[in-house]
């Protein structure tokens, strides 16, 4: 895995800098890109995206994945040990065209909690920074109570 910013993006592959130092990834039709859509190609990226990408490789390191790092504002309409449901658009939150949308975030060993994990509770209003891993679900890396 490689995380990194996306410093150039061409047609069939995209280069990032990281720890690593600039490395050029290769997609193929079976290269999934998600960053508040779910797709097989680069489109929903752009330069300076911070990116996770799974890859295969090492002459020429092809995605498997990419997430990009996405912020999430809202209340919690479900929780549980390892899993939250966020809803977009109550109150000051300004979702896509306007309407209440509702995230999946996963929660992990490795997420950096703000508060105490107990305060994670219905009706407390959080903000999440984490890896949209498509489909409506991000996997928390922060939470904070709003």
């Amino acid at each position: 895995m490689i995380v990194g910013t996306v410093q150039k993006i061409d047609r069939d592959q995209f280069q990032i800098k990281g720890r690593e130092g600039l490395v050029t990834l290769h997609i193929d039709e079976k290269t999934t890109v998600a960053n508040g859509k779910k797709l097989n190609d680069l489109s929903v990226l752009a330069v300076g995206d911070d990116v996770r990408v799974n890859y295969y490789g090492d002459a020429t390191p092809t995605a498997v994945n990419v997430s990009a790092k996405v912020t999430v504002s809202g209340m919690i309409s479900q929780a549980a040990k390892s899993q939250l449901t966020i809803v977009q658009g109550s109150s000051d939150d300004t979702p896509p065209l306007g309407r209440k949308v509702s995230v999946f975030v996963f929660l992990n060993a490795t997420t950096n909690f703000g508060a105490a994990r107990d305060q994670l509770k219905v009706g407390r209003r959080v903000h999440v920074i984490g890896w949209d891993t498509g489909d409506g679900v991000v996997e928390a890396e922060k939470i904070a109570l709003n």
